[in-house]
């Protein structure tokens, strides 16, 4: 079905790929690297000479994508997506602090599953529970 002026972002970008060769060099910077096709009026409109084919670094430059990037991991506000922060405050793998119970929660896992080990007053204790049990169980995987 033809959806002429009202095309999606990858039905466009189809359309100049098939109608346009890319170069062997970057638009812009003139480097021999991997290049994407890049919308110059950011329209996206179905006109040969409103795109170009540039590296990723000129892309993400034109796009003002490389400046915000660096802005976010100067102010330390870059989060990688997907990645999942650690709530341990104890500085060690496997132990964690219950709130509920106000004592720290030695929790591992043996064959991709959780086993619970136990709760303890002091992380002293909860790290001697746990050099106890690695010692005599090396299938013990750092969670």
């Amino acid at each position: 079905m033809w959806k002429g002026d009202k095309a999606g972002y990858a039905a466009i970008h189809g359309w100049v790929k098939g109608r346009s060769q890319a170069p062997l060099q970057c638009d812009d910077c003139g480097e021999e690297k991997p290049l994407d096709l890049a919308n110059i009026s950011q329209e996206y409109l179905r006109e040969l000479s409103d795109w170009e084919w540039l590296c990723r670094k000129c892309h993400m430059t034109k796009d003002g994508r490389l400046d915000k990037l660096k802005k976010q991991q100067k102010t330390n506000s870059f989060n990688y997506t997907g990645v999942r922060k650690s709530k341990n405050i104890s500085g060690c793998l496997n132990i964690y602090w219950n709130k509920r119970t106000q004592k720290w929660k030695v929790q591992i896992r043996v064959s991709g599953k959780s086993k619970h080990v136990g709760y303890y007053g002091n992380i002293e204790d909860a790290k001697k529970a746990l050099a106890n049990l690695q010692c005599f169980d090396h299938q013990i995987s750092k969670t």
